[in-house]
């Protein structure tokens, strides 16, 4: 989102974009939103993106399938399948 932001979008632009816009474009409704219904993939981070787009790398945790998934483990797992 940061590269979004340097091109010349606002964080709220660039959230957009790689969220619900993203959604939109693959015909995917179900993707980049929250509301009821919807797929509930969400990442935590600490800050407030809209303030500081450079806090989207200070993840706190996600959840992916009703599962919560700490950065480490995420790494962790990452590096293993590799």
């Amino acid at each position: 989102m940061a590269l979004l932001q340097g091109s010349g979008m606002t964080p709220l632009q660039a959230l957009r974009a790689a969220t619900g816009a993203a959604a939109d474009f693959l015909g995917r409704p179900e993707l980049g939103t929250m509301r009821r219904g919807a797929a509930a993939d969400l990442v935590c981070v600490r800050g407030n993106p809209l303030e500081h787009i450079e806090a989207e790398p200070a993840i706190v945790w996600t959840e992916c399938a009703g599962t919560l998934l700490e950065p480490a483990a995420l790494l962790a797992e990452a590096r293993r399948v590799r």
